[in-house]
């Protein structure tokens, strides 16, 4: 009986845990994973974990100084701390949205949790735009089966990313997350980036490979979009 029963605590825990992640990353529909390839080269540029009130204003400068649009995906928490960042992203073209109420790993959450991760994070940044939300990013790409439930009750868009420079990292370095972004951009792609958390050291790097990140893309006719832009009538998000 006891072996059943394991068996069965096993059994439902993989259901929830890593077979409903890898179901949503690899299978689901409705996911953005990337945009299509279009008659022109395009990227939707996108960052996580802020605002942070030392590193983001500074990404802001350099997206405003070359005029680019980008989605930020906030922490309910620290978007509640910071709303004036928040309301700098929208005033100055942005799309925002959310990174969950505290940036907790999915696998370590139960259903009340993951249901107050999204819906709490939701209600913060919400009152800080005044606009509905349509986008969600899990932290690490990880999603549990109670906070898809929740996310499609919602009626949120999950948004995975198909080039991630791993910029989190501090040992990847400047060069190292323009290499590895120059591998993995291909035409549609949703990058991801930072704009907080990571370990030290790792913003210093994200800000300085962000302007020639940039500036290269364009110099080759790339043009960077928003989700709203990838997922309007002419451009069907896969």
């Amino acid at each position: 009986m006891m072996n059943f029963l394991v068996r069965a605590l096993i059994a439902l825990w993989i259901v929830i845990y890593p077979g409903c992640d890898y179901f949503v990353r690899l299978w689901a529909r409705g996911v953005v994973r990337r945009g299509p390839s279009g008659p022109e080269p395009r990227l939707c540029l996108t960052f996580d974990d802020g605002p942070n009130p030392e590193v983001t204003p500074r990404v802001l400068d350099t997206l405003k100084e070359l005029r680019i649009r980008a989605v930020f995906f906030l922490v309910g928490a620290k978007a509640r701390q910071h709303p004036e960042l928040v309301r700098r992203m929208l005033a100055e073209g942005h799309e925002v949205g959310l990174h969950t109420l505290e940036h907790r790993h999915a696998y370590w959450m139960f259903r009340r949790q993951s249901r107050r991760a999204v819906e709490e994070g939701a209600r913060w940044i919400t009152a800080i735009t005044g606009r509905p939300l349509r986008w969600f990013r899990p932290p690490w790409g990880a999603c549990n089966l109670f906070q898809w439930l929740t996310v499609r009750r919602m009626g949120l868009r999950l948004v995975l990313w198909s080039a991630n420079a791993q910029d989190w990292r501090a040992a990847t370095g400047r060069a190292g997350i323009l290499r590895r972004l120059r591998q993995r951009v291909k035409p549609g792609a949703v990058v991801v980036l930072h704009d907080g958390g990571g370990e030290a050291g790792a913003p210093l790097n994200t800000l300085q490979a962000l302007p020639e990140f940039i500036r290269y893309y364009l110099e080759e006719g790339w043009r960077f979009v928003t989700l709203e832009e990838l997922d309007g009538k002419r451009y069907q998000l896969q």
